[in-house]
């Protein structure tokens, strides 16, 4: 035992002095780092302090030096990082903490940087700086909010809380040796004596922690006195923290988060906490140094900031000729979506090297942008110029882009026709007359701007200019007063906008003008121009098309006449059907379309989408109508959109019975009913396999409403709708690199409980290679194989056979055959076998929650159209889920198919369950939706976040509408542990208007039933008892009468003289229908019970 005793203090003497050693050369390199700094060489002291961190660890000196290196960089997000790190394991560290609250303070986060100083002038009440810079965010506050910060992440770490443990490595040398990887039995016992020369390791691995049976058979005499498994609190926290861990190995595990709730194990986590620390300091300074390390000399260069937030996977591959011309010629710096994405194009868009901005779709028009879209409005107010372009003019619907254009510039635009013709420069143009590189003319097919003044047109039409399409006459372009490219000053600068929706080569070169970069810069003007020249109303609407406005009189001086509210509301509906071609409602209920040419981006095919045209006589009184639904982007439901369609008679309808009367009173848009459709993706051949394939399309047609996508904007927009049932995919488009994105969108539509069939023309007009390369991208084995004809024999075995027995048990067919599947996916076998691999002609396989089907006929068998319709489930009608006599209730999870979450939460509830009534769980969105008005819906429980993702939108949508129409909603089981700080609030605020916040971390509370509370008076004692004991998770700012149980001797939860009330089990009215709250992660015993009186089960 004395050995052991000596061996422990000769290890603690070697640690000791370990540490010192680090210590010393760790506040060398540190002071190397100052001393760069002190030069103004800021980027080679963050080196510094990187190199410093990796080799001794972080440290809050460390941490906030490389916090403060990064606001002089003007890495302001990077800074506000790497200062709450430092706060983290020193929360007193008051340096710390005002270099914090000064990136706060640039980041706009106003509130959250007043909470620091604050607290720091607690501490120094004489500190003059933090008094000075409090006045000042103060001064800020009463004319800007700035960005809100929920009260976790403001307050986090709090001054007084307990600092994280920093982890230290091994104490000896031979602790890192790892020899053969097998464990040394002597090493962590009686010590090994060979040192670092012994064969075996001695370094940890995964059995030196948590459960196994360790081969080190540790002794604590070897570790530190002070350290965390000393302290039982401390060890109860790491249990805890182990146990989330344990569960959330499937489910992505944040171990920050985790810290935040469980504090007290920060020892337990401190080496995965420090890896992490570390990564993420090696991953900022790589990015800094990369990308933004330029800003740091003394001649910073100017760089063009791109912001394509949502349609980036789509601008970047059809605007490679764009970006390749940019990156020619200035530094492209690009923020697209992500969690700080808004703060990242704040910091760049206040940079002095910024030359211009180049917004490339329409998401900055969203409200979470609006501090974004006011900082760039005053950007370029103060001589700055912003380019709309990219995706921009595609995805932008017309109420939108007027909207955006009156209330966030100030400018009268409109969003006008569509259309391609050919266009010349203007030399009335500004940027016309500076670039003389700009192409001449080009043709190009674009959105128009409407309401212009003359000068503000970079192109327009040429002499005699006639619309160019394959589908309408070559008729004579009436309205020359629109332009596809503008210009306008805006204060000091410019704002621009590019309608081309085909991203020309020639539009390049005029983008560049745009933004100041092909032969002169735009600069900006000395003083603003005074209001007469730059509203584009002065010019008026031109007479042509519109005919008089009665906004202006002839010389623009004239102010309008006093309008009644009815007169207005019908001035504004004719203005948009003849800007747009909408249909509207006469005095006498009847539908009138308007006779303007097509509008709307993506709507080149006539006979596709349903617009109103004019007829070839070119008669204003004639309108032709065509007789398909609307599909082109933007126009997914009808009820959305508000284009005409035709009834069967050919007659333009508006759907009265969901549309409220008062809307069509005053939008003057007409609605459709929306209905479940099959879409044919057509991506290359759209006429071809209309032609040869007409069978099949009749008879999908007598099955389900059809829409095709003949580009890929159409394809992404329509895969997106809750009213998709399948998916056709008919042509080698699909297999081109430019539509990966719709690829990608088709698998996942399947994963999640799609349907899809790859057929038609595919397999004939597509290579074998790119047959293959294309199933692979469903994870898939199959491959191409031979090209023959043969007889097709029905595998009987086969599911789909199985549902649909009336298919043909053989027929020949000329196909593209597949190998490499697997036997179960067999739907039609080759008989007899021409080649050595296995091969058939038709496959059908399940594909996460849905499935994949191909069929290889190259003729159009009529025998195809039959089995196409049953692997699109359209042949056999599906068999009802529910009885129409039996009470269901629907569960809303993401974990269905995650057998580990179902067995610990889910399944013994569920088995109960299903003796009081049908409980369905695991379907698509779409069938959910389908089942919500039935009346024997009893309720929802939700049990996890998944349906705040944005692809579930819609879904929360309608459940919200189903809980305000008098259906229950509750969320229970794990949600309240899954569910985020920054979800939660919105979530309820957003959806049912209440202020609901939760408190951070579980509380285990003895409750008692709350007698005002509607559903605590109809639950029975006998099942439910008045007091038990609670453990779960609390919301507060909720009203008294909502608890259903009471908090006991809590006034930190409960307490009426501060009008502080909060419940782990809450139940309340929503308009006509409830809305329940379970804190509790377990559905047993008495929650159960609780839930079935909430959907009326007990």
């Amino acid at each position: 035992m004395d050995q052991l005793v000596e061996q422990a203090a000769r290890r603690v003497d070697a640690r000791k002095k370990k540490v010192e050693e680090l210590a010393k050369e760790a506040e060398e390199i540190k002071n190397r780092g100052n001393e760069k700094f002190k030069k103004g060489d800021y980027l080679g002291a963050a080196e510094v302090y990187v190199h410093a961190i990796n080799y001794s660890g972080p440290t809050p000196v460390l941490l906030s030096n490389l916090a403060m290196a990064y606001f002089k960089l003007n890495h302001f997000e990077e800074s506000l990082w790497a200062a709450t790190a430092a706060l983290e394991y020193d929360p007193r560290f008051l340096k710390a903490r005002f270099r914090r609250a000064m990136a706060r303070k640039e980041l706009s986060l106003y509130k959250a940087a007043v909470k620091d100083l604050e607290t720091i002038i607690a501490e120094q009440p004489d500190n003059e700086a933090a008094q000075q810079e409090l006045k000042a965010i103060r001064t800020i506050l009463q004319h800007d909010q700035g960005l809100n910060v929920n009260a976790t992440e403001r307050d986090h770490p709090r001054f007084d809380a307990e600092p994280w443990e920093t982890y230290m490595d091994s104490d000896t040398e031979d602790s890192q040796h790892f020899g053969n990887l097998t464990p040394c039995r002597f090493y962590n016992h009686a010590g090994c004596i060979r040192g670092s020369q012994c064969r075996f390791s001695h370094a940890p691995d995964n059995d030196s922690f948590g459960d196994a049976k360790c081969i080190y058979s540790h002794d604590k005499r070897f570790l530190p006195a002070g350290g965390w498994w000393n302290d039982p609190a401390k060890v109860e926290a790491a249990k805890a923290l182990r146990r989330e861990s344990d569960f959330y190995d499937i489910l992505e595990f944040d171990l920050h988060s985790a810290l935040m709730e469980y504090p007290k194990a920060s020892g337990f986590a401190a080496k995965l906490q420090r890896e992490e620390v570390i990564e993420q300091v090696n991953l900022d300074y790589e990015i800094i140094e990369e990308t933004e390390g330029i800003i740091a000399m003394p001649s910073p260069k100017r760089f063009v900031l791109l912001l394509c937030f949502e349609q980036y996977e789509l601008f970047n591959p059809i605007n490679t000729h764009l970006l390749s011309a940019l990156r020619n010629k200035i530094k492209v710096v690009e923020v697209r979506e992500s969690p700080n994405s808004i703060e990242t194009a704040l910091r760049h868009l206040a940079m002095p090297n910024l030359a211009s901005v180049l917004v490339a779709d329409p998401s900055i028009i969203k409200r979470k942008y609006k501090t974004l879209v006011i900082k760039l409005v005053e950007y370029v107010k103060n001589g700055g110029s912003v380019a709309l372009a990219g995706q921009f003019s595609s995805h932008i619907t017309p109420p939108d882009f007027d909207k955006f254009m009156k209330h966030s510039w100030g400018l009268d635009w409109k969003f006008g026709a569509y259309h391609r013709t050919t266009f010349q420069t203007n030399p009335a143009n500004e940027l016309v007359r500076r670039n003389p590189s700009l192409d001449g003319s080009y043709s190009m097919k674009s959105v128009h701007v409407a309401d212009i003044l003359p000068e503000m047109a970079m192109y327009v039409p040429i002499e005699g200019a006639r619309l160019q399409s394959l589908v309408f006459a070559a008729t004579k372009i009436k309205d020359t007063s629109e332009s596809p490219a503008v210009c306008a000053r805006v204060g000091r600068g410019l704002l621009s906008f590019l309608g081309d929706v085909n991203r020309e080569d020639s539009s390049t070169n005029t983008i560049l003008a745009m933004l100041g970069l092909l032969d002169e810069p735009n600069a900006p003007l000395a003083s603003p121009p005074s209001a007469a020249s730059t509203s584009s109303t002065a010019a008026g609407p031109s007479t042509t098309q519109r005919g008089q406005s009665g906004t202006t009189s002839e010389n623009g001086k004239n102010k309008k006449k006093k309008q009644s509210k009815s007169q207005k509301s019908s001035q504004r509906s004719e203005d948009r059907a003849r800007r747009t071609g909408y249909a509207v409602i006469s005095d006498d209920d009847e539908v009138q379309v308007r006779t303007d040419y097509i509008m709307g981006p993506r709507s080149e095919r006539v006979e596709s989408t349903g617009y109103a045209v004019v007829s070839d006589d070119d008669d204003d009184d004639e309108t032709e109508v065509m007789t398909e639904y609307v599909i082109g982007s933007r126009s997914e439901g009808v009820e959305r959109t508000g284009y005409a369609v035709v009834s069967e008679d050919n007659i333009p309808r508006v759907g009265i019975a969901i549309a409220p009367q008062d809307l069509i009173e005053n939008t003057g848009i007409a609605v459709e009913c929306s209905s479940k459709f099959v879409l044919i993706v057509a991506l290359a051949n759209a006429e071809m396999f209309a032609r040869i394939y007409a069978h099949q399309i009749s008879a999908l047609k007598k099955k389900v409403e059809v829409k095709t996508a003949v580009t890929a904007s159409q394809a992404l927009v329509h895969l997106t709708s809750p009213d998709i049932c399948a998916v056709y995919i008919v042509d080698e488009g699909i297999a081109r690199p430019t539509n990966s994105l719709v690829l990608t969108k088709i698998v996942d539509y399947i994963k999640a409980g799609g349907q899809a069939v790859i057929g038609g023309l595919f397999p004939s007009m597509t290579t074998p290679p790119d047959i293959t390369k294309t199933l692979s991208n469903f994870g898939v084995p199959w491959r191409a194989g031979s090209y023959s004809r043969t007889e097709a024999e029905r595998n009987g075995h086969h599911e789909a056979a199985i549902k649909n027995p009336s298919l043909s048990e053989a027929f020949y067919m000329k196909a593209v055959h597949l190998t490499g599947f697997h036997a179960e996916e067999l739907f039609y076998e080759q008989y007899p076998q021409n080649t050595d691999d296995w091969e058939a002609p038709i496959l059908r396989t399940r594909l996460g929650k849905g499935h994949l089907s191909y069929n290889g006929d190259v003729n159009a068998e009529t025998e195809s159209t039959d089995i196409v319709l049953a692997m699109l489930e359209l042949l056999t009608p599906k068999r009802a889920i529910v009885p129409d006599s039996k009470k269901f209730f629907m569960i809303l999870t993401s974990y269905h198919e995650q057998k580990e979450v179902m067995d610990r939460f889910l399944n013994k509830f569920i088995e109960d369950a299903k003796e009081k009534a049908e409980v369905l769980y695991g379907l698509s969105n779409a069938r959910v939706i389908d089942l919500l008005p039935s009346r024997d819906l009893l309720g929802i429980l939700i049990t996890d976040p998944y349906i705040l993702d944005i692809e579930n939108e819609y879904l929360l949508s309608k459940v919200v509408e189903y809980s305000k129409q008098g259906g229950t909603v509750v969320f229970g089981s794990v949600f309240s542990l899954q569910v985020t700080l920054t979800q939660f609030r919105p979530l309820f605020r957003d959806n049912w208007g209440l202020d609901w916040d939760f408190c951070i971390g579980p509380q285990d509370t003895k409750v008692t039933k709350n007698s005002k509370n509607s559903l605590a008076k109809k639950m029975d004692d006998s099942k439910v008892p008045k007091t038990f004991q609670i453990n779960g998770i609390y919301v507060r700012g909720i009203a008294p009468s909502m608890a259903v149980y009471i908090p006991q001797n809590r006034p930190n939860l409960w307490k009426p003289a501060d009008n502080n009330f909060s419940s782990s089990i809450i139940y309340t009215d929503v308009e006509k229908g409830h809305l329940g709250f379970i804190g509790v992660n377990s559905m047993d015993d008495e929650i159960r019970t609780i839930f079935y009186t909430m959907i009326g089960l007990s």
